[in-house]
Order: C-alpha cells, then sequence, then structure tokens
C-alpha cells in the first residue's frame, strides 16, 4: 500500500493531474524519491471542504475562536443545502474528518445526512483536533465592532509607540469595557 504524508508536496497541473513531490521512494518504480511522479486526479481522490454555518457567535457580531457555540437556525439551513449540494453532484465520501468544535460537527452530522454522502455506513466520522479555530486570546467572545474602535482609538493614541504598550493598553481597555469602569 502506497500512502503519503501530510507533507508531500501536492501541485494541481493544467490538464487536471496532480503532481506529488514525495520523500517517500516508490519499491515499485526507479524513479528517485526527489522526482516528480504524475498521477491522475481519480486516482489519489478528491479533498472536499466545507465551513461551518453560521453560527451563534456569527450572528451576535463576536470573535468566537475557540469558544464552543452552536449554529443559528440559518447556518443549519446552510449545513443542509451544502448536503443537498453533495446530493446533487453524487459525491460519496470514504473518509470524514471534522473539528472538535460543535459548530462544525453540527454542520457535519446535518450535511452528511441530507445527503447521504457516506460510501458506507461504517463509515466514521473522525474527529480531529488538529483542525480547529485559533485562539483569539482576549479578543474571544469580544464583540467585533467594539474591538475595531478600541483598536482605533488606542492607536490614534499611541501613534509611534511600541506594540507591546499597545497591546498592554488594549488589555487595559478591554478590562475597563467589561467590569464597566471609565476611562
Amino acid at each position: 500500500m502506497n500512502t503519503r504524508n501530510l507533507d508531500d508536496q501536492v501541485e494541481s497541473t493544467e490538464k487536471g493531474s496532480i503532481e506529488v513531490t514525495s520523500k517517500f521512494h516508490d519499491a515499485a518504480t526507479t524513479t528517485s524519491a526527489a522526482s516528480p511522479k504524475k498521477f491522475n486526479a481519480e486516482q489519489l481522490g478528491r479533498v472536499y471542504f466545507i465551513r461551518q454555518g453560521e453560527s451563534t457567535s456569527n450572528e451576535r457580531n463576536i470573535f468566537a475562536g475557540v469558544l464552543d457555540v452552536d449554529l443559528t437556525s440559518f447556518g443549519r439551513l446552510q449545513a443542509r443545502r451544502a448536503g443537498v449540494d453533495l446530493k446533487k453532484k453524487g459525491t460519496k465520501f470514504d473518509a470524514v474528518y471534522v473539528s472538535h468544535m460543535r459548530r462544525a460537527r453540527q454542520t457535519c452530522e446535518i450535511a452528511l445526512a441530507e445527503s447521504q454522502a457516506l460510501k458506507s455506513s461504517d463509515t466514521p466520522v473522525e474527529i480531529d483536533h488538529r483542525i480547529s479555530e485559533k485562539s483569539f486570546g482576549i479578543f474571544a467572545g469580544r464583540n467585533l465592532n467594539l474591538l475595531r474602535l478600541a483598536l482605533l482609538v488606542i492607536f490614534r493614541a499611541r501613534v509611534g509607540s511600541a506594540v507591546k504598550s499597545t497591546a498592554i493598553a488594549l488589555t487595559n481597555w478591554l478590562k475597563c469595557q467589561e467590569y464597566g469602569i471609565k476611562t
């Protein structure tokens, strides 16, 4: 069985084939490990990325990042539409990987239920923690408009100051806003 590492370099060519430069030597050929091998796209399969539907944090205009939030009713509709699109295309999955975030899992479940896109009923949907949002740190859970205003106020007041002092000022300002302290 020929497996490929995620670190392989994959490029699309004009003719629809995919060129894979592998670190591994294929014992079945005399090609060196550094030389490209050509494959037809159908031989390698396809990878589909589906973005989650609208979440409650999107609806409330806040940075979610690693906050685990649900889909809104509109987000559930978007997930169903994704499932309908998959069904129209006749897409069938050999494997499904999803983030551990609730909004991503909900999108996946709804889209798969709508599309019936698993090749087999025993095909597992695997939760992979490497597929996740990044942490926004102190910005998580904050209103986007408030953050834009904070950045505008602080950067206007501190033109020419160091980035570190600006970050400290922003952190202090956000804490004051959180506790209702006037600045």
